[in-house]
This record gives structure tokens, C-alpha cells and sequence, in this order.
């Protein structure tokens, strides 16, 4: 709902997808530039304050015994001050290139380094950590095979590499594609079969996992919560109000269905949710 910025320089894009893994790419792959982003990150809760994959990281830390994580992409350490509260053993190290993000991590006690990763790791800054992580920083860079690759030199053999991305297309993409899911703020668009891809193309084994998204305990709950969704009718609304308007948007209602029917699973076996979580094992 806001115009986009006269400033900012935005070629226009043609979508094109791997006939093999499904991954979808802009061509050019040009990211949004610092005014791009300037203008973007002021919108509010832009930054989130909790997401799922962070408590399913926190329990894969204590599960492989982890004492040291860097954290690629920071931000202002919203995630590092998560997993200090989980965990006061837990050495961290926050990553990010923005000077003004590394100034406020470290104003909440926390070691951060403002480099990019390559020169992280180029100048041996990287000990060989227990856990790299990434949350929602693949989807933005030009390069994500490097990027992974790069976690990976930065993790110790043994080590997890684990990323979290939007999973396309997401429940709120029934009815048309999102602007937030597409380039210049998303160059690509994951789905689980392209990250397996990226973890053979790394040689690292993969583990993927999901959130519920709109999947809950059965065909006919998850198209009622996708509808309402899609509509805007409250969840609190009654079954009665919600049928009368699955009635009045039979359109709405065969795409809901069509959308979950087609979902892809996870490697527990559940449709995927909205969002996926990649732990990648380095050799």
C-alpha cells in the first residue's frame, strides 16, 4: 500500500525458473540497492520480534552439545539476545555489514564484527564454529550457493549450517503474487526441493523442516483457515459465517483447496507451511 520510491533505481525483471528444482530467479539478478532497503526496513514490523525457527534452533543446540555460533546477517541481535536466553553457555558472534546494526549489538553486550563473510572468513576471524545461521538472508543475496558455501568454511567439520527462507508459494500468495516475495526485496523463491538442490550442490546433507503455515490437522480445517486468511474473515467468526462466505467465493475457495492439495512435504512427511528450515550438516 505505499508507492515506491522515485529515488530508487528498479529494472524491470523477467521471472524464470529451474526446470529441475523449481527455483524461481529474476533475470537480471539485480538486489535492491541501500535506498531500496533504507525505504523498506522503516515499515513497520519489517523486523520481527520471535520467529518459530529460532526455538527449533535453540533445542538443535542443546542437542548437538554446540558452545560457539555465528550468526550471518544479525541485524540489530534480535536473535542473539534469543539465544542468550536460552543459553548462557553459548558463545556468539554476530555478523553483519551494516555498521549502525553491529553498533547496537554490541551496545547489548554482545561480540558482533562488521565485515562481510567472505572477508570473515578470508582473514581467519572464523575458529570453526558449532553453528553458522542465516535466518531469511537467502533469499536476498545474488549468490546463495557462495553464501552457503562460505557458512560452510565458517563452520567446523561436523558443524550445522542452518537457514531459514520463505517457502513459495506462502499461503498469503492464493490469490496473486506478493511484492515482498519477489525481487527487488526476494531474488529467489525456495521451495523444499530447491533447497535440497542447493545442499547437493554444496555436498552437505540436509535436513528440511517446516512450520504449520496453513497446514493444521486436516484437509477441511487448513481450507477453512486459508480462506479466512485470503478474506480477512476473523478467526474468532463462527463456523455458519465462514461457510456463508466460502458460498459467496466458491473462486477463493477451489484455489484454497487447490494450493493445499499440491503442497510439498517436509522430510517428516507433513505439507510444508510458509516458511522452511534447513539444517545443513558440514562433512
Amino acid at each position: 500500500g505505499k508507492p515506491f520510491p522515485a529515488d530508487v533505481e528498479c529494472p524491470d525483471y523477467v521471472m524464470r525458473a529451474c526446470e529441475a528444482c523449481g527455483l524461481e530467479f529474476p533475470d537480471p539478478v539485480v538486489p535492491g540497492d541501500g535506498a531500496f532497503y533504507g525505504w523498506i526496513t522503516t515499515m513497520p514490523n519489517y523486523y520481527k520480534s520471535h520467529r518459530w525457527e529460532w526455538d527449533e534452533t535453540a533445542r538443535l543446540a542443546q542437542a548437538v552439545q554446540a558452545t560457539t555460533l555465528l550468526d550471518v546477517g544479525c541485524g540489530t541481535g534480535v536473535f542473539l539476545d534469543f539465544i542468550r536466553s536460552k543459553s548462557a553457555t553459548l558463545k556468539t558472534v554476530g555478523l553483519d555489514t551494516l555498521s549502525e546494526s553491529v553498533e547496537s549489538c554490541r551496545g547489548k553486550g554482545h561480540q558482533a564484527v562488521c565485515s562481510t563473510l567472505e572477508a570473515f572468513v578470508e582473514a581467519g576471524d572464523a575458529p570453526g564454529f558449532d553453528m553458522v545461521t542465516a535466518f531469511h538472508c537467502l533469499e536476498h543475496v545474488t549468490d546463495p550457493v557462495g553464501l552457503l558455501r562460505s557458512m560452510a568454511s565458517a563452520a567446523r567439520p561436523g558443524g550445522r549450517v542452518v537457514v531459514s527462507v520463505p517457502l513459495s508459494p506462502p499461503s498469503w500468495e492464493v490469490m496473486g503474487r506478493d511484492c515482498l516475495n519477489m525481487p527487488p526485496h526476494h531474488l529467489t523463491r525456495w521451495t523444499a526441493a530447491s533447497l535440497r538442490q542447493l545442499g547437493r550442490a554444496c555436498n552437505m546433507k540436509l535436513q528440511v523442516t517446516s512450520d504449520n503455515g496453513a497446514m493444521l490437522d486436516s484437509i477441511p480445517k487448513s481450507v477453512l483457515w486459508l480462506f479466512r486468511e485470503t478474506t480477512g474473515i476473523a478467526a474468532s467468526a463462527s463456523w455458519s459465517h465462514a461457510a456463508v462466505g466460502m458460498v459467496k467465493r466458491p473462486d477463493v475457495l477451489v484455489k484454497c483447496a487447490a494450493f493445499l492439495l499440491k503442497r510439498e512435504r517436509s522430510d517428516d512427511g507433513r505439507p510444508v507451511g510458509n516458511t522452511a528450515l534447513a539444517v545443513f550438516t558440514r562433512d
